[in-house]
């Protein structure tokens, strides 16, 4: 989309053309409204950012054993926690 600029630098490229340093001119770019541009400090939102050592534990966990009296492995699922803190799992069993 073209726009009001002035040339503030140029050089050649190395395939024969010509680059350009641009500078917006138009003037609605610094047009300042203070009823629309301007708010007191008070009305800022705040800011709550989550506490990436606390993550919700999973819900829903369900095991899932083979019928058989000799068993060697077990099948577990659950829902997985939504976290950007978290990069997997670990799951640990006892006899």
């Amino acid at each position: 989309m073209p726009f009001p600029a002035r040339v503030t630098g140029w050089s050649l490229s190395p395939d024969g053309g010509v680059n350009l340093t641009l500078a917006e001119e138009d003037a609605a770019v610094w047009d300042w409204d203070p009823a629309v541009d301007e708010r007191a400090t008070g009305e800022s939102p705040s800011v709550v950012l989550p506490n990436p050592g606390v993550i919700a534990a999973p819900a829903t966990i369900t095991v899932t054993a083979p019928t058989t009296p000799a068993f060697g492995g077990l099948a577990v699922s659950w829902a997985a926690v939504p976290s950007a803190h978290l990069a997997g799992y670990e799951v640990e069993f006892l006899p």
